[in-house]
């Protein structure tokens, strides 16, 4: 096998893109480059590929090589949020927001942050912020915060007392109602519980 240059570019998937790209008629492959570049803005978030023309068995072949992405779901265009009476393109803030409502847990903290809703944070056995559990039991610790971050992984809260900020793991994390306070509260429980 012999590798030619490799070049990064965005991708958006085509069923009959491997058609146009493997032109049998022309070994130096015109319009390649350009057939690859027009349909990349289709694809949000981009996708990155390298194109490489390999020589196999005699002749040449393009491979198209996409890596992983750590920012999937791909779509084949832009989202569009709704704004009064009209759909606008969705910001990339919006279009994260977008992902992380697909669960209860997440969309419900999204809102909090979104809304600067102050909520009770209870730690059960747990200093939180910490990453180790108190031994023995039985201490509860309480805290009056706002969400600052949220992705499908963890919850940053900044503390209103103190003013600062922790970093939660979701897993760890169950959304109830302070029914003294009248408003919403994180029960945290320590790791390994």
């Amino acid at each position: 096998r012999r590798l030619t240059a490799t070049r990064q570019t965005p991708f958006t998937s085509n069923r009959n893109r491997s058609r146009r790209l493997l032109n049998r008629r022309s070994s130096t492959y015109p319009g390649r480059e350009n057939c690859l570049k027009k349909r990349g803005h289709f694809c949000y978030p981009p996708i990155f590929y390298s194109a490489e023309v390999l020589a196999v068995d005699g002749k040449e072949v393009v491979a198209v090589v996409v890596p992983p992405s750590p920012r999937k779901p791909h779509f084949t265009g832009p989202s569009f949020v709704r704004v009064g009476s009209e759909s606008i393109q969705a910001s990339e803030r919006q279009y994260e927001d977008l992902i992380l409502s697909r669960t209860d847990k997440t969309r419900q903290l999204v809102e909090f942050r979104d809304r600067r809703t102050i909520i009770s944070v209870r730690g059960m056995n747990y200093r939180l912020g910490s990453s180790k559990p108190f031994s023995g039991g039985g201490h509860v610790e309480q805290g009056e915060c706002q969400v600052e971050r949220c992705d499908g992984f963890s919850v940053t809260l900044h503390d209103l007392g103190s003013g600062a900020s922790f970093t939660e793991e979701l897993s760890r994390v169950s959304i109830t109602v302070d029914d003294q306070r009248g408003r919403p509260m994180l029960m945290v429980v320590a790791p390994g519980r």
